[in-house]
């Protein structure tokens, strides 16, 4: 239910576009699977991050990846049953940001836990999503 509420607030934020630039079904699973592989290599480049590290060179690839997401448009419905991929990123910088940038107290390793369960939940949705999509969801009017 989150997920459908997260893709409809979406669809209700964005200019509604139809035309040329339409995504495919296959280059949104495309994208998805770019993005599940290029999440992988993050986790990656975060275990042999320090802070200097993350923040010079992690960071600007993870937030260069978000915004290499397409529009969530009109057009680009085939994206939205991806929406959890998109997330995973977020998610993980969120993760990332509390265990690099915030001091070790216990409020923010409490936090730190959240984010994590976030990031564990969205990547789980997101590979689900590639190998099973749920492609009603691109009918979100």
């Amino acid at each position: 239910m989150k997920r459908v509420m997260a893709v409809l607030a979406m669809v209700l934020a964005a200019p509604v576009f139809a035309g040329e630039n339409d995504l495919s079904d296959a280059e949104a699973k495309k994208i998805a699977r770019h993005m599940l592989a290029s999440i992988e290599a993050g986790r990656a480049d975060l275990r042999d991050a320090n802070k200097e590290s993350y923040q010079m060179q992690v960071r600007p690839k993870l937030e260069a990846l978000i915004k290499s997401w397409p529009e969530t448009n009109g057009g680009n419905r085939a994206i939205f049953p991806y929406f959890d991929c998109q997330q995973a990123v977020i998610d993980l910088m969120g993760y990332a940001d509390t265990f690099f940038l915030l001091a070790d107290g216990k409020g923010n390793r409490e936090l730190r836990q959240r984010r994590k369960s976030q990031f564990e939940n969205s990547n789980t949705g997101c590979a689900s999503s590639i190998k099973n999509p749920d492609m009603s969801l691109k009918d979100i009017q």
